[in-house]
This record gives structure tokens, sequence and C-alpha cells, in this order.
């Protein structure tokens, strides 16, 4: 049976992955329908709080406040049934600024209770690289935990930081 397969994948996952099931009907876009319970040691979130909320809670406000756009445009596209991409991207760990690095597996899982959805399969990649995304102005937008442990045995504020001021060899 798919569904035994799938239940015993969702509880056998270490706490560096994790898997998100949303919807992508119009009427729930982007809306999480399950999820595993290392959600919460990946992303500081319990399950039971996701279930419910759109999936771009988890994001990084950069990539959050376009994914609906993305989603809709897949929902459009001609190759909508053909879902089976690795991504790299990051997620934000809840209640505070860190960032973490992603490899994200989507397929398409349609239900049939729960309607047609994507599966999100997510890893964190690269837990000890110290890091931070930097808009093209040079204003910092997310570190991770590392590049901020760094920070405070240095004494540096990373908050509201323009980088390319900060330090001139990027120039």
């Amino acid at each position: 049976n798919k569904n035994n397969g799938y239940k015993n994948k969702m509880g056998t996952l270490s706490d560096t992955t994790a898997i998100i099931i949303a919807s992508i009907e119009k009427d729930k876009l982007g809306a999480v329908v399950d999820a595993s319970n290392t959600v919460e040691s990946l992303f500081n979130i319990p399950k039971e709080n996701m279930i419910g909320d759109k999936i771009n809670s988890i994001m990084p406000s950069f990539i959050a406040k376009n994914h609906d756009f993305f989603l809709e445009k897949y929902l459009k596209s001609s190759s909508h049934q053909r879902l089976d991409r690795k991504i790299n991207s990051y997620g934000k760990v809840q209640g505070s600024d860190y960032l973490i690095e992603l490899e994200i597996n989507l397929k398409l899982y349609p239900h049939l209770d729960k309607g047609v959805n994507i599966m999100a399969y997510m890893r964190q990649i690269n837990a000890d690289d110290k890091l931070f995304v930097v808009r093209t102005d040079g204003h910092l937008v997310g570190t991770s935990a590392k590049m901020v442990e760094m920070g405070s045995d240095n004494n540096l504020n990373f908050k509201n930081t323009n980088v390319l001021e900060r330090y001139n060899e990027f120039d």
C-alpha cells in the first residue's frame, strides 16, 4: 500500500530532514495539509501549528513574498502534471532570524481525501557553513546561526548591516 510507505517515511526521518505536504488547489493554495514530526527540529515549529498555515511561513521573507505567484504560475503552466524536481533554497527557523540551507525534492502528491498537493522532502545541507544572504544593494537579509556565532565571537553586529560598506573587499 502506497500510503503505508508514506507513513513509514514520515516516522523515520532524521532531525535534519522533514516532509511537508502543501495544497496546490486554488482555494487552499500553499496551505500545509500534513507534515512529519521532524519539522519541529528543523524549523522550530510544532507540526500541529503548521497544519492549515501557508507553506511560506517557513520561508525567509525574500522568498515567501513571491511563493504564491510561483505556485499560481505552476498551476497555469502546461507542465503542471510533471513535477519531480530537486532545488536548493532556504528555510527560516521560527522565533529567530536564522536561515538554513535546504535541498528540497518536490513531487506531485494527489490524495483522495486531501486533494492535489505537492510533497516537499526537505533536507538541511551545509549545517556547519556560515551563511548570509545579501540584497544587491548590500543590505543583509538573513544569516545562519553559525554566522551569528562567529559575529558574537568577534563583536560583530550583522543586524541592519550593509555588507558592501562594512567589507570593502566585496567592491
